[in-house]
């Protein structure tokens, strides 16, 4: 524990498919916010002085709104799927965002529940070799975004930009949620925010969609406008995209987050995000159950696509209902960074350096000291 500076906070990072948000603990806003991919510039412009053969390089927005750019996206369902890209993001992030630097600071980070140990042990051995920091703690998203919301009791359904996982916790206890092969983790669906753009390029017909080309960077605006498209002074409306093509909002497009409920639509065999929570809840003891319905935190930006959250509500309300069951749906309005928040919250407890995993704890047993923790019971007990 000497390799850490007393006298500096903690650096808090959720790592996320397609949002990665990076800052220092106590912190109410990260530094960093940031999309999870690499541009290559072929007209050489670059916020980053680094050179790659085919051009520069350009990170998060810089790249994503380049449309001279070709987009890299180092990390799928939630895993890391090209080391190399995600350790320069790392990098990146460190040199250009976080401004006072991680040396000597310890990190919190989050991982998605079901992630493999090779993806896991990889981030560990680039964290302590090639960026030398002095602890680590692995933790789930959903579960620092009940944190957030000041509560040890309660479940929540983060949905993401391409996995929604359900984690409940009971006095800061992680729940089995039976999840698959029963393993004693969050339950989890490899479906996301990532498949509603799809599913909405098909219904204004692009055919010209890729999931890492323009066009999808051109559906993923109309996305996020579409909000705007059910207040009553917007109906009849058009939207026009960046080539100067245009489309009529209609009701398809604003209920495209009906294939998060049924994953079907888009032959996918991945449970609905509702069955996903009901099936989380009915897994739990009824003494419990009761304590976890009146505390339901939903999480992740993929949440904010209209109808969602309102048809949980209503799922929920018609799955538990009837047994006089209170029933209370909280969805924060800064939900798109709760898991950040309450990371920032955790790492800056007096006790927080003392349960990071150290470089020591590296170096003497390698990589399997480092497992995801999604309990907190124990900042309850120390």
């Amino acid at each position: 524990m000497s390799d850490i500076d007393d006298d500096s906070e903690a650096v808090v990072i959720d790592n996320g498919t397609w949002m990665i948000k990076a800052g220092y603990a106590g912190d109410k806003t990260a530094r960093a916010y940031e999309r999870t991919v690499i541009g290559t510039d072929v007209a050489g412009e670059s916020n980053s002085q680094r050179k790659d053969g085919a051009g520069m390089k350009l990170f998060g927005d810089r790249a994503w709104f380049n449309r001279k750019c070709k987009l890299t996206f180092p990390m799928h369902r939630g895993s890391v799927c090209g080391w190399d890209d995600m350790e320069s993001i790392w990098e990146y992030i460190f040199t250009h965002e976080l401004r006072d630097g991680i040396e000597g600071r310890p990190i919190l980070i989050t991982e998605v529940p079901g992630n493999s140990p090779e993806n896991r042990q990889k981030m560990v051995e680039i964290m302590m070799e090639k960026f030398r920091v002095p602890a680590l703690y692995i933790t789930d998203p959903a579960g620092l975004a009940l944190i957030s919301s000041g509560r040890i009791s309660g479940i929540v359904l983060d949905v993401g930009g391409s996995v929604t996982h359900v984690t409940a916790l009971h006095q800061g206890s992680l729940l089995s949620c039976n999840g698959a092969g029963g393993a004693a983790y969050s339950c989890r669906s490899d479906i996301g925010g990532n498949d509603v753009t799809e599913y909405l390029s098909k219904i204004v017909g692009k055919s010209n969609f890729e999931p890492s080309g323009r066009a999808m960077v051109d559906i993923e605006g109309l996305k996020h406008c579409l909000y705007n498209y059910t207040m009553p002074e917007n109906k009849g409306t058009d939207y026009s995209f960046p080539d100067g093509t245009s489309v009529s909002v209609d009701e398809d497009m604003i209920s495209c987050g009906d294939i998060l409920f049924h994953p079907d639509k888009i032959e996918s065999t991945a449970p609905g995000i509702d069955k996903l929570l009901c099936n989380a809840l009915h897994s739990c003891e009824d003494d419990i159950k009761k304590e976890l319905l009146s505390n339901i935190i939903i999480s992740g930006g993929t949440s904010f696509t209209p109808g969602v959250v309102e048809r949980l509500e209503t799922h929920v309300k018609e799955e538990f209902g009837k047994c006089d069951n209170k029933i209370c749906v909280i969805a924060p309005p800064e939900r798109r960074k709760s898991s950040w928040l309450g990371g920032s919250i955790v790492a800056s407890l007096e006790i927080f350096p003392k349960i990071c995993k150290t470089r020591e704890d590296y170096t003497e047993k390698g990589c399997t000291e480092f497992t995801t923790f999604a309990g907190f019971e124990t900042f309850l007990t120390l």
